[in-house]
């Protein structure tokens, strides 16, 4: 890295809006981490950042998962995770191994996952065990997680060892405190950490680090069996196949729950809470977030509870990675637990794995619904330092420079800025608590239960679905909700029987209070959990039942919940009778008429914040196919006066609201991405005026064709190109990456992918590694008269040649580079192309420093593809409404200024202008000068125009593009996908097309004048 670069960079963050920086090891990485160079670096962007007004945070890991400091914390084998095994070998195939890699053995009845006889078989000597008819051996096995090229050939901490987490803290946090010296708590704000857990519960981690078994391992430590015996008055290994098996069939286990709340304990005592210890004790706040959140199963595999994690960060956050998670409960969770601890600021990691493509709505549909739920500090995935080799398949979009649109961007941290100043004041208005079912599948686990993010076990999936249920319907309502923790219910749970206010009986959660509770969906209650609320009905408080009663107490079957329930409130697990019953048992003031939206998905979201006599209602409509985009709001207050915040703009407006006998209310249009902030307060504001009101006179579509301008050149992708190695014959046409790959296994070379060796662990090794000659040979097909103004883009210019034609190029003629640094610009002769057929041939010794990368020409050229081939013509000479990338610019990915003429009966003042449909990240009005007026950020994609912008009879309507086209995933079927990473750039099989795929671009339905008195 380069600390001129570095420094630049944070410049550039400050003009994007951004408030800081994490600085993050990330794929690609050269520099030594944790090396002196690698200090000097982190002390430098602390200290231009603070010159710059803006905070730098620390990261406690090379990549991630936090722990094993990129394989440095975890040299020493003894301090890497370990796994319990379950195994079935025959009698001839059994062996006692090492004297300490068995735990235990076991002769038993078994038959599927149901565990009849057993018995314990004690060593004795070498000899094999004997077995009685119908019995199979049982055989825990304990081991080290294997080593793996993503932790640098090491492994991943034993998080559950406090010695193991005191080597990461020497390694990492007390290297980071000799380095950056008096800068810890000053210009270093405090430290990330990511994704630390304590290992996965038998669970399919498709093809994750880890096992290749994972299905019949569990996390093991060895201090565990004392710690369970310690704890529960038993012996662990005695009872460990009713741990990974059903004993008699039964599926609710307490051997289960008590070895996940266990291991649920000593990842806390061991890892969490010493470093969270040592960051207050050195003046640095923890942030960051565990591994997974999206459902039951996905915490409870690699976490156990999330929500107890949290307690142990001074700004807790979560991970919500793709455009399409609207799992609620994710930032629900986090919340929650804020707001019974006080906790002020809340993190999201947001907008991971979305792609290039993802334009500004696409920001604000994931933002939005997260900033409503609490989330008040935007950690942005992520922003690269550079796009060199891998490093450009680390998860993009790269939220940074590199994106065309980063100019704009200040629009959408502004927006969120003003939306979060708003949503901190006062306290939420929040009376209901919900008890969060999670250790009811703990009590549930057997091998092979879950997949990588979900639980998988049919009987296992209507508690997954009801809780899914259970916060999607109280969404679609407008009370308001915490979860409760069972573990923090026990420790910072009560009851008050004569609260503040002499409101009624309150259950407390640490800084929290409630009206009512709801149980929904829980198998199980902690026996603690069941007395705290019987104490709260007794107080007369309100307890309400969804659907059945638990049927087990502390995992063993009781009646205890079943007579709550007879004594409290109950309704059907049926959505309609569900959210009629909570908005009767916690009436609020706020409501809001066609508030549900289709299968109990809400059509709005609602908060409603008190600021001393001061009422904040914030609105939110989802991204959906809903039709309705009107609603009236009701608030049951009189006396009051609203007001409009407008957080696009900053601007105030009055609020018109009709009074009646039941309070103020007042209709509210809001498509969908649509917010809407209201401010109800006694006190009247004169300055403040309602948004004035106008009509249609007249509509216009602009129905083009347009002329236009590209601020960049054009774009043509040489990304598939013929090869040889040594004196082997040419071979066909092949994308870069596969020839990268199969390059590397002829040599012996390790491949390169994001769970690569990191560069600078392997860089000994990679001087010294096998070389051979390797030539790439591309052919550029010219129809028509040649452009004079090429520009070849290619990386690593330093170990390349290359002839054009047979002619020699010279890579050293080096001007600047194109989108990231790496990528360097080489000016072509201007007759360096011909009509017809050209041949770019680049030669290098391979070796496994050099990057094979696509290259790419830039001029003033139009692209057109026949096919999978692309073929240089001359550029279009206007622009006619629909995808660019058929008229000469499918690997364009820069801003499209078009020239829209204004209709002849256009009078100037009340002129607005509407884009129906548009291909991009964002819009830029400009007038004829060339002047911004106006970034349309989000939909809906109108505004009037200013007067300067019609002075020479047409408006420039900027359209400004994604990088999707230009770096791709290129030839990944379907397209759309869940999820962008660096697999998607080597699709096989079905999701792989020779051709190109891409993005719609540009204007896509023609604009629309409308003309407004």
């Amino acid at each position: 890295m380069e600390r001129a670069e570095l420094l630049r960079q944070l410049d550039v963050m400050r003009e994007m809006g951004m408030g800081g920086a994490f600085m993050h090891a990330r794929t690609g990485l050269e520099t030594e981490y944790l090396g002196r160079e690698w200090f000097d670096l982190i002390n430098a962007c602390a200290d231009q950042a603070e010159s710059l007004g803006i905070e730098s945070w620390l990261y406690d890991e090379d990549r991630w998962p936090s722990g094993s400091a990129g394989g440095l914390a975890t040299a020493d084998p003894a301090l890497r995770m370990r796994y319990l095994r379950l195994s079935r070998p025959t009698l001839s195939e059994f062996t006692w191994l090492e004297r300490d890699a068995v735990v235990a053995v076991f002769a038993a009845r078994v038959d599927g996952l149901s565990l009849g006889a057993c018995r314990r078989i004690e060593r004795v000597g070498d000899a094999a065990p004997s077995l009685a008819d119908g019995e199979c051996l049982l055989v825990f096995t304990s081991a080290p997680m294997p080593a793996h090229s993503f932790y640098n050939g090491a492994a991943y901490l034993d998080t559950m060892n406090a010695d193991a987490t005191r080597r990461f803290i020497e390694v990492t946090h007390e290297r980071y405190q000799a380095a950056c010296a008096d800068r810890l708590g000053r210009s270093i704000q405090g430290i990330f950490t990511d994704e630390p857990h304590r290992g996965f519960v038998m669970c399919d981690t498709h093809g994750q680090t880890g096992p290749d078994d994972p299905a019949w391992v569990t996390p093991w430590t060895p201090g565990l069996p004392a710690a369970y015996a310690e704890r529960f008055g038993h012996d662990l290994l005695d009872h460990l196949p009713e741990l990974f098996l059903r004993k008699d069939g039964v599926s609710v286990s307490p051997v289960k729950w008590r070895y996940m709340e266990l291991i649920q304990t000593l990842f806390l005592d061991n890892w969490a809470k010493p470093l969270h210890a040592w960051c207050r004790e050195h003046g640095l706040k923890l942030t960051g977030h565990a591994l997974h959140e999206d459902t039951l199963g996905a915490q409870a595999v690699p976490c156990g509870s999330l929500m107890r994690y949290y307690e142990h960060m001074d700004v807790p956050g979560v991970d919500l990675l793709a455009l399409g998670n609207t799992n609620h409960w994710i930032v629900k969770q986090l919340a929650s637990v804020a707001r019974q601890q006080g906790k002020k600021w809340m993190l999201s990691e947001l907008y991971g794995c979305t792609g290039w493509q993802l334009g500004f709505a696409g920001h604000k549909e994931i933002g939005d619904w997260q900033a409503l739920l609490g989330v008040n500090v935007r950690c942005h995935h992520l922003s690269w330092f550079t796009m060199a080799g891998e490093a450009k398949r680390d998860y993009p979009a790269s939220i940074f420079f590199q994106s065309s649109w980063y100019r704009e961007y200040k629009a959408v941290e502004d927006y969120y800025a003003r939306l979060h100043v708003l949503l901190q004041r006062g306290e939420a208005v929040c009376d209901l608590l919900v008890v969060h079912p999670v250790e009811s599948l703990w009590a549930q686990i057997h091998a092979g239960w879950a997949t990588w993010l979900t639980t998988k076990a049919p009987d296992l999936l209507p508690l997954e679905e009801r809780f899914a249920d259970t916060c999607r319907w109280l969404s679609g309502t407008t009370v308001d909700f915490d979860y409760g923790d069972e573990e923090h219910l026990a420790r910072l749970g009560g009851v008050e029987t004569s609260p503040r206010n002499g409101e009624g009986p309150r259950l407390r959660l640490g800084l929290a209070r409630y009206r009512a509770v709801l149980v929904s969906g829980a198998v199980t209650l902690r026996g603690t959990t069941l007395r705290l609320l019987d104490a709260f009905r007794d107080a007369g408080g309100a307890v309400l039942f969804a659907g059945e009663a638990p049927s087990h107490v502390d995992s063993l079957p009781s009646p205890a919940p079943a007579a709550l329930l007879a004594r409290s409130r109950s309704v059907p697990f049926e959505r309609a009778a569900f959210q009629l019953a909570v908005e009767s048992l916690v009436p609020g003031l706020l409501r809001i008429e066609e508030a549900a939206g289709p299968a109990g998905q809400p059509a709005l979201i609602t908060r409603l914040r008190r600021d001393g006599d001061t009422w904040i209602i914030a609105l939110n409509h989802p991204s959906g196919d809903r039709d309705r985009d009107t609603f009236t709001v009701h608030f049951g207050m009189h006396g009051m006066h609203v007001q409009e915040w407008d957080a696009r703009t900053g601007r105030r407006y009055k609020q018109p609201a009709t009074s009646t006998t039941a309070g103020l209310s007042w209709k509210v249009s809001l498509p969908p991405l649509g917010e809407k902030l209201y401010v109800v307060t006694p006190h009247s504001d004169p300055t403040l005026q309602a948004r004035a009101s106008c009509h249609e006179v007249t509509r216009t579509k602009a129905s083009g064709p347009f002329g236009y301008e590209l601020d960049e050149p054009n774009s043509l992708v040489l990304d598939q190109p013929e090869w040889r190695l040594g004196s082997d014959d040419w071979r066909p046409a092949t994308e870069i990456l596969r020839i990268d790959e199969a390059v590397r296994a002829r040599l012996g070379l390790p491949g390169r992918s994001g769970m690569m060796v990191q560069p600078w662990a392997r860089a000994p090794r990679a001087e010294a590694s096998a070389t051979a000659p390797l030539a790439l040979r591309h052919h550029i097909h010219v129809r028509g008269r040649p452009p004079t103004d090429a520009v070849l883009v290619l990386e690593q210019t330093a170990l390349w040649k290359a002839t054009l034609n047979g002619r020699p190029l010279d890579l050293s003629q080096d001007h600047g580079w194109f989108v990231d640094p790496c990528l360097r610009r080489i000016p072509l002769p201007a007759d360096a192309l011909r009509a017809g057929d050209n041949v770019l041939e680049l030669v290098a010794d391979f070796h496994e420093g050099l990057d094979l990368e696509a290259a790419c020409l830039l001029g003033s050229f139009g692209v057109y593809l026949d096919g999978a081939q692309p073929v240089l013509d001359a550029s279009p000479d206007m622009l006619a409404i629909g995808d660019v990338t058929t008229q000469g610019l499918p690997f364009y990915s820069g801003r499209i200024r078009y020239r829209l003429p204004l209709p002849l009966r256009a009078t100037g003042a009340g002129l607005h202008l509407e884009i129906p449909a548009f291909g991009g990240a964002v819009v830029v009005l400009r007038g004829a000068s060339g002047k911004a007026s106006e970034i349309l950020a989000f939909p809906p994609y109108a505004a009037e125009l200013a007067p300067f912008e019609t002075e020479e009879n047409h408006v420039v309507c900027e359209v400004v593009l994604t990088r999707r086209n230009l770096f791709g995933p290129f030839h990944l079927t379907p397209k759309e996908q869940p999820a962008i990473g660096p697999d998607s750039f080597r699709s096989q099989g079905e999701a792989w097309t020779d051709g190109y795929q891409l993005f719609p671009a540009g204007l896509l339905a023609a604009p629309v004048f409308v003309q407004k008195v």
